[in-house]
């Protein structure tokens, strides 16, 4: 009895890590965001700013994001901000 316990106790950090693995595996499904909600758009690189008010870009940008899966990212490199910086301002929140 004492056996079949240990060996189930065992079982238990690698069913963990498999969790842990498959959940970071999976990918995140856009943004959940509706077109309806968002009122502005603003893109920002290198320091030169863009903001999109128009209802039918919004709407083909948000649709857009809803439609692509994106992996997670949990370590970061510093506080670097290199590329694209989105901002949509939404009714519910600021995505």
């Amino acid at each position: 009895m004492k056996n079949k316990l240990e060996k189930a106790f065992g079982f238990i950090p690698l069913f963990i890590i498999i969790i842990a693995v498959l959940w970071y595996k999976l990918p995140i499904n856009g943004i959940r965001c509706y077109p309806e909600s968002v009122s502005k758009i603003d893109i920002s690189y290198s320091g030169k700013l863009i903001s999109i008010t128009d209802t039918n870009d919004i709407d083909f940008i948000i649709k857009s994001l809803n439609s692509i899966s994106l992996n997670k990212v949990i370590l970061k490199m510093g506080n670097s901000k290199i590329g694209y910086n989105i901002n949509i301002y939404s009714t519910n929140k600021i995505y």
